[in-house]
C-alpha cells in the first residue's frame, strides 16, 4: 500500500488534496504491515506484551490514517480528469470498510476485501494511465 501511495502521489495532479491524501494512504500502508506484530489474547491474566501493545497500535493508527486517506482522495480524484471515476467508488468503499473495521471476528474480513478490491482498482487504473 505504500508503494501504491507513492504512484498516487506522483500521478495525480499536484494539489493539497493529492499530497495528504496520498500521505496519508502511505501511513496506513506501515500500519497495516504493521497489524503482522502477534496480538495478545482479549481476555488474559498477564501483563499485555511489547508486540501486543504494537499491534494494537497498529490498529489505530490504521484507522485513523486510511479513512481520513479515502475521504481525501476521492476529493483529489474528483479533480483529475484521469480519475474522476473513482471518486465516488473510494466513498462508497469507505461507506462499506468503515463499519466492517469497528467489528470483531468475521466483519473484519470484509473490511479487508473491501479495501484489497479498492487498491487493486487504482492498480489497474495507474496501469491503464501509463500505457
Amino acid at each position: 500500500m505504500t508503494l501504491l501511495a507513492y504512484r498516487l502521489f506522483l500521478d495525480l495532479q499536484p494539489a493539497f488534496t493529492s499530497r495528504l491524501g496520498s500521505t496519508l494512504f502511505a501511513f496506513a500502508g506501515v500500519a497495516l504491515a504493521m497489524l503482522a506484530f502477534t496480538t495478545d489474547p482479549t481476555i488474559r491474566e498477564t501483563p499485555s506484551t511489547w508486540h501486543g501493545r504494537l499491534h494494537d497500535l497498529s490498529f489505530v493508527l490504521l484507522g485513523l490514517t486510511l479513512f481520513p486517506a479515502m475521504i481525501i482522495l476521492g476529493f483529489a480524484f474528483r479533480i483529475d480528469d484521469k480519475w474522476k471515476s473513482l471518486s465516488l467508488y473510494t466513498w462508497l468503499t469507505l461507506c462499506l470498510a468503515a463499519p466492517a473495521f469497528a467489528l470483531k471476528g468475521a466483519a473484519f474480513y470484509v473490511f479487508l476485501f473491501a479495501i484489497l478490491v479498492w487498491n487493486e482498482a487504482l492498480a489497474i487504473r495507474l496501469n491503464q494511465i501509463e500505457k
